[in-house]
């Protein structure tokens, strides 16, 4: 790798060399995408409704303790959030056709 104000030519091992590639976002990021506070993402997180953060581990000794989150996971908290109505409570059941059959059924049977 070059630098371009400079000219300094800089190596990397190749087997860390992927950390350059591939866009990762931190929770403060990922925030700032999704108009939340990163308490609120981390909150989620531990109610196992959105995606969960990574780390590098022992892999990449300078960066084992970063989290991070890659573009599908961030993509996945975009939809999420933007499904969410604020101040309604979150469930785990996905608000798909089956589930709303099922919950008229539900409330047909309780009306008989």
């Amino acid at each position: 790798m070059e630098n371009l104000l400079d000219k300094q030519t800089i190596v990397i091992p190749y087997e860390q060399s992927e950390i350059l590639i591939t866009r990762l976002y931190t929770v403060g990021e990922v925030a700032k995408i999704v108009e939340r506070r990163p308490d609120t993402l981390r909150k989620y997180e531990r109610r196992n409704l959105i995606p969960s953060a990574e780390k590098f581990g022992e892999k990449y000794t300078g960066y084992s303790n970063w989290r991070y989150y890659d573009q599908s996971a961030v993509y996945e908290m975009v939809e999420f959030f933007n499904q969410r109505v604020q101040g309604r409570p979150v469930t785990n059941k996905k608000n798909t056709v089956e589930n709303k059959i099922h919950t008229l059924e539900q409330k047909v049977k309780l009306h008989k």
